[in-house]
């Protein structure tokens, strides 16, 4: 299980509050629970994707 920072969870709402606008609700719910899946995965798998060191040391990417 994750837990989101209050930014992360933030920025989500505020994407997917776009994401109906531009998209509509059915497209925005498949992508909330793909992104649910996404970081259920990562939280399980903490060395997937590539390095973003130079965002900052030991962090880590993968897109979604």
């Amino acid at each position: 299980m994750y837990e989101l920072s209050q930014a992360a969870a933030q920025d989500i709402e505020a994407i997917l509050d776009r994401s109906i606008i531009d998209f509509g609700p059915i497209h925005t719910e498949r992508y909330f629970e793909s992104l649910s899946r996404c970081l259920g995965l990562l939280s399980e798998n903490p060395g997937m994707g590539r390095a973003a060191d130079e965002t900052r040391p030991g962090y880590r990417r993968f897109g979604h």
